[in-house]
C-alpha cells in the first residue's frame, strides 16, 4: 500500500503581496510557485526565488504560510 501525503496551505494576505511581483515576473501561479519551493527545499534546501529581505520578514510576522501535512 503506497503512502501519500496531502498538502494543503492557507497563505496569509501579507505574504500573497510579498511574493506577487515574483509571480507576476516570472508568470506563474501561486500553486507553480508553492510546489517549486517544495521541490527545490527537498533537492537543496533553497526556495526557488528570493523574497526581497524587507518582505521576508513581514511575511513571517504576520503569520506567513500555515501548511497542514497529513498523510493517508
Amino acid at each position: 500500500m503506497a503512502n501519500h501525503s496531502i498538502a494543503s496551505a492557507a497563505v496569509t494576505h501579507e505574504l500573497r503581496a510579498s511574493i506577487e511581483p515574483i509571480l507576476q515576473r516570472e508568470r506563474i501561479t501561486l500553486s507553480e510557485y508553492l510546489r517549486l519551493c517544495l521541490v527545490n527545499l527537498r533537492d537543496n534546501g533553497k526556495p526557488p526565488f528570493e523574497v526581497p529581505e524587507e518582505k521576508r520578514g513581514r511575511a513571517l510576522r504576520h503569520g506567513g504560510l500555515k501548511a497542514d501535512v497529513k498523510t493517508a
